[in-house]
């Protein structure tokens, strides 16, 4: 096997790792349950931003940005939790208008 190969292929490997070890601390299987328990609510180019429906009943907001628990925000309901990505993604997009690349999917908070 060729070093790139294999160097690709041990990157897909933990990631892959990472995405199951992340999804598993919010209470999920995999990242397949999670995916299934989530809703993404914004595209900012390659980046999507997820709300999520814990076991628990609680909600977590978070995007793909950077799969990691540092970078999610705990929130009793599906309201907050949306209104919390929203806050967020206005506050990073003030300036730039919606595109393909930049996008909110999910109902605006009032």
């Amino acid at each position: 096997m060729s070093a790139i190969v294999e160097r690709a292929l041990r990157k897909e490997l933990g990631e892959m790792t990472n995405r199951d070890e992340f999804a598993r601390t919010l209470g999920y299987a995999d990242w397949d349950a999670l995916m299934a328990a989530s809703e993404e609510v914004a595209v900012e180019g390659d980046i999507s931003w997820y709300v999520s429906r814990l076991p628990d009943g609680r909600w977590a907001a978070w995007d793909d940005a950077e799969i990691a628990l540092d970078r999610v925000s705990i929130h009793a309901t599906r309201e907050e939790a949306v209104a919390y990505q929203y806050d967020g993604w206005t506050a990073s997009h003030e300036e730039e208008a919606e595109t393909e690349r930049v996008r909110w999917l999910a109902e605006r908070p009032d």
